[in-house]
């Protein structure tokens, strides 16, 4: 798992349910405190050799570090190509990957791109480097381009209020001098709700219209924090930058974008138009089932459209993706000679924006793309994943180093393939380009006693989007509990070291406590120093009105768009679940803070990624709720319930949904 980490914000947030319980991944929100993150976690020192010639392919001894090539001359990457072809098809059958395309580039020089697999399985069709596949959020930064394009003309001010661009956006009122700006929405601090299960983000059919559905669905919803306290990823706050393109050009989104940025970067069959490309284009989808017994099955699935466009709807092939990851190397100028945008603008994009208090994670948000991974002793890699519900990429470069990498599957196997192999491909690039070894691991610190005082101060329960956290004292240990609120929960022991954290040794992660704006949190880290927020604690005196007791039960989610593409096949689980546990309210698996009898809101961060999914309203209209946009009518009232009635894992680990 420890593989997935620098992806977390693709795969641990609040998804889109796409029509179905309004749950958060159990499976991948709760990674940093469930029994899966133990197995993986330790595993990925093993991906990073320490010989060069090891690393390269070359056999021991023979790799040439005094004489290999530096500056403007070619690097042979020969060695890196074929540990790649080596490595990628082992990786693709541990992960049941279907096909797979991958584009290295140093420069303005394409390295390799090749096609890995079936492009559709039953037909025979080979990945190529002209298949196309869904990029998912990925597409945000080419978005960007296309805002940063008009800042630089002056036509957009990124800290003007989004009403100058957008005179139709509003929402409802909860905080005062509360001003949206196209910064904020740039750098997910807008408090924009993330998704509406209202709206086919992801669908079986293409919806031309969901800018503006977004915008008029916007308008019956409250923000989930302040403008600027805290990170929060949000696919409809990206998706109103269409808005903004279309009324300052005058042009719609596609025009604008083909014009303007495809066309000139040499990108010919790259879209935002995920509907125009015939399917026999187009890489087919793949998800992975569990079968009895441990069994694992691949089956076919049907068509997926990305409606909300400027979010994640692009399709590309390895071949455009080159001449992309060329264009941002060269600092805004394409390889076709066009200047996409000013060296000077491209700076200002890649550039750390200003953090809040709360915006504790492995990452530094830049306006849409994120910079980080220092701890793999690469640089710093500029980079934005991306995840439909089937396909899932990663687009990464290295500045300083001129490298950059484009990985994508088809198949629901999400992070645990394009991770490692990104990774991978970036390191071996570097070495052969620098002749840099990553360094180790962090050691941690010696084991101390801990102060009995601290200990005690850390225990009571917190809470993410996986649910309840419980921390308790053992004799000089923690034991921490993730996603309490299930049967099957996990206690684990934590020591402490000289370092502050506390380590399990049948895990990779860390934990130490902070305090943030006077609220106790938990800091996750894990294997190669990745760390974030993990975990808040519940608020002294929180109390259940008696409104919300009386309303626990069974609902029926109704209102979802019924074009929402099924994240299981043959239909999604269309009810969802208010209960009790340990004098807590949780709606499905996120603790509900009630603020009076009729609303609540979502409370605690998905696992490294920050403010994530907190905040969002839950409302009483009657005896239904409203929450993310859908109405839930209620089924049977069950108040004596403390646990669910059903399982998370029966479903919700296939609820990878796009960002």
């Amino acid at each position: 798992m420890i593989n997935r980490v620098p992806e977390y914000v693709e795969s641990m947030s609040a998804r889109k349910r796409c029509g179905v319980s309004l749950s958060l991944p159990v499976v991948l929100a709760a990674a940093l405190l469930s029994p899966g993150f133990a197995t993986a976690a330790a595993s990925p020192v093993a991906a990073f050799p320490t010989s060069v010639a090891t690393e390269l392919g070359y056999p021991a001894g023979t790799y040439p570090a005094a004489t290999q090539p530096r500056g403007d001359l070619p690097v042979n990457y020969a060695g890196v190509i074929a540990t790649l072809n080596r490595e990628i098809p082992q990786l693709m059958r541990e992960g049941h990957a279907v096909g797979l395309t991958i584009t290295l580039v140093d420069g303005n020089r394409t390295v390799w791109t090749r096609g890995f697999g079936y492009a559709d399985r039953e037909a025979k069709r080979p990945v190529t480097t002209s298949t196309l596949f869904h990029i998912g959020s990925a597409s945000k930064p080419i978005t960007a381009a296309a805002i940063m394009q008009l800042v630089a003309q002056g036509r957009v001010n990124l800290d003007a209020p989004l009403t100058r661009y957008i005179p139709g956006f509003r929402m409802r009122s909860r905080y005062p001098n509360n001003i949206v700006t196209v910064r904020s929405i740039m750098t997910h601090h807008s408090g924009i709700p993330g998704d509406l299960t209202s709206l086919a983000e992801i669908a079986t059919k293409p919806d031309t219209h969901l800018y503006a559905q977004t915008l008029a669905a916007l308008r019956s919803q409250l923000p989930t924090r302040p403008v600027g306290e805290a990170w929060a990823y949000s696919n409809l706050a990206i998706t109103l930058l269409q808005g903004v393109i279309e009324n300052v050009s005058g042009l719609s989104f596609q025009q604008y974008t083909q014009r303007y940025l495809f066309a000139p970067m040499g990108m010919s069959a790259s879209t935002f138009n995920d509907a125009r490309p015939a399917s026999s284009q187009l890489a087919t989808n793949y998800q992975v089932l569990p079968g009895a017994g441990g069994s694992i099955s691949v089956v076919r699935r049907q068509r997926e459209y990305v409606n909300i466009w400027p979010a994640g709807s692009v399709v590309s092939n390895a071949s455009d993706m080159a001449n992309y990851l060329k264009t941002v190397i060269a600092m805004g100028k394409a390889p076709t000679g066009a200047r996409i945008l000013p060296s000077q603008t491209m700076s200002q994009m890649i550039t750390d924006q200003k953090a809040s208090p709360w915006d504790v994670s492995f990452f530094k948000q830049a306006l849409v793309w994120w910079r980080g991974y220092t701890q793999l002793s690469l640089g710093t890699v500029v980079n934005h994943g991306g995840d439909t519900l089937m396909h899932h990429s990663m687009t990464a470069w290295n500045p300083s180093n001129r490298l950059g990498v484009f990985v994508s599957v088809n198949t629901s196997t999400s992070t645990s393939v394009t991770s490692p192999v990104w990774q991978r491909a970036m390191s071996l690039m570097t070495q052969a380009k620098t002749g840099h070894l990553p360094g180790p691991a962090p050691a941690p610190g010696r084991v101390v006693a801990p102060n009995r005082a601290q200990l005690a101060a850390m225990a009571g329960s917190y809470a993410n989007s996986a649910g309840i956290v419980k921390v308790a004292v053992q004799g000089n240990k923690l034991a921490i509990t993730g996603s309490a609120q299930w049967p099957t929960a996990v206690t684990r022991l934590y020591t402490r070291r000289s370092d502050g954290w506390y380590t399990c040794a049948d895990t990779g992660v860390s934990y130490r406590a902070a305090v943030i704006k006077g609220q106790q949190v938990l800091i996750g880290r894990a294997v190669l120093g990745y760390s974030g927020l993990a975990a808040v604690r519940i608020p002294a005196g929180y109390t259940v009105p008696p409104e919300w007791a009386a309303r626990v039960g069974t609902y029926r989610v109704t209102g979802a768009a019924p074009t929402n593409y099924p994240v299981t096949p043959g239909g999604d689980p269309t009810e969802s679940e208010l209960y009790l546990h340990d004098g807590l309210l949780l709606l499905d698996s996120q603790v509900l803070l009630p603020s009076s009898g009729q609303q609540a809101f979502t409370f605690g961060p998905t696992p490294m990624q920050v403010m994530r999914d907190a905040g969002y309203s839950v409302e009483a209209a009657g005896t239904n709720l409203k929450v993310r946009g859908v109405t839930l009518v209620p089924i049977t009232t069950t108040a004596s319930r403390s646990t669910p009635a059903t399982s998370p894992q029966a479903w919700e680990q296939f609820a990878n949904v796009f960002d």
